[in-house]
């Protein structure tokens, strides 16, 4: 099913970085893989900050987080939380966990997932 899944979107993602004027990638590694890595054609915008972080008067302290590019209704992505929420959540303090818990019942009645 992932091979299937992959061949498509690998056919997929080629012909619309050949329909598209411009494409943003999130690596160096990511344009060369879509055969866009001409500057005229694509940039990088990558995931990280090249300053740290400066924290504002009130701003809440993150001890643990996590962040999704996409959407859970897609099955990778859900198979990925199921598995996060399984195998990492218990090992997480309590409140931090139960927030998760939480976030997987609301998940649920979306109906984006199992």
């Amino acid at each position: 099913m992932f091979r299937r899944e992959a061949r498509l979107l690998k056919a997929l993602e080629a012909d619309l970085c050949a329909q598209a004027r411009f494409v943003y990638t999130l690596s160096e590694d990511d344009r060369r893989l879509l055969g866009v890595d001409d500057d005229r054609r694509s940039a990088v915008l990558p995931l990280v900050a090249h300053a740290p972080a400066v924290s504002g008067p009130g701003e809440r302290q993150t001890t643990h987080d996590a962040a999704l590019i996409g959407t859970w209704s897609w099955a990778p992505n859900r198979i990925g939380l199921d598995w996060f929420l399984e195998e990492v959540v218990p090992h997480l303090p309590e409140a931090s966990a139960s927030r998760w818990r939480a976030m997987r019942r609301q998940i649920s009645r979306k109906g984006t997932g199992a």
